[in-house]
């Protein structure tokens, strides 16, 4: 938000932006820009700080609320960073999203576009989140290996609003289990993967 502002808008200070000039702000920041942002932090901060920052902030927002709540971190980066997360909350769970690269693209064209970027700007920048050969950079694959939970988001819903909804009841569905808010069978997945892990047992190395 401030090198944007800075550079968009170099005649107002930035104490003194509406909440919308700050959204339309940070809008116009390129993907390949928030990696090199991350990884300068976790560089010169700690790879466990925008993670520590995450917990900081949540703690801010809950302080007020009596009840036992369920929190929720997006956009997890690096394997610190799930490492820093499961050391704070004893009952935390990793959930990746998995969706084909074509239809990632489908979904973000119009934004790479506005930012005059074409699918191979996307491409550089997809290939840069999957893995870096740094300790405190992009490590999404890495991230992805290490989850609890794999779950496919891959329908093409022309509405943005109701591919949410759509995915939103996929998570539902597992994290009332993993609350012990309802019970149910195990799905076709869950049941064979149970099974190859028990076969896996079976070998000696």
């Amino acid at each position: 938000l401030e090198q944007n502002w800075n550079k968009f808008n170099p005649n107002k200070p930035l104490g003194s932006a509406t909440e919308q000039e700050r959204k339309d702000t940070l809008k116009k920041a390129k993907r390949y820009e928030l990696q090199i942002v991350g990884d300068t932090i976790r560089e010169n901060q700690g790879y466990d700080k925008l993670a520590k920052l995450a917990i900081e902030k949540a703690a801010k927002e809950t302080s007020n609320i009596a009840e036992e709540i369920s929190l929720v971190f997006d956009n997890i980066r690096n394997t610190v960073e799930i490492k820093t997360l499961r050391e704070k909350f004893p009952n935390f769970y990793l959930i990746a999203v998995d969706c084909p690269k074509e239809e990632r693209w489908r979904r973000v064209r119009d934004i790479y576009e506005s930012h005059g970027q074409t699918e191979t700007d996307f491409e550089k920048d997809d290939e840069r989140d999957r893995g870096e050969d740094l300790p405190y950079g992009q490590q999404v694959e890495l991230c992805v290996d290490d989850a609890d939970i794999m779950l496919k988001n891959d329908e093409n819903y022309p509405e943005k609003g109701f591919r949410m909804m759509k995915m939103e009841e996929k998570v539902r569905n597992h994290v009332d289990v993993l609350s012990g808010k309802k019970l149910r069978m195990p799905e076709d997945d869950e049941f064979f993967m149970s099974l190859a892990y028990t076969a896996s047992l079976n070998s000696k190395c």
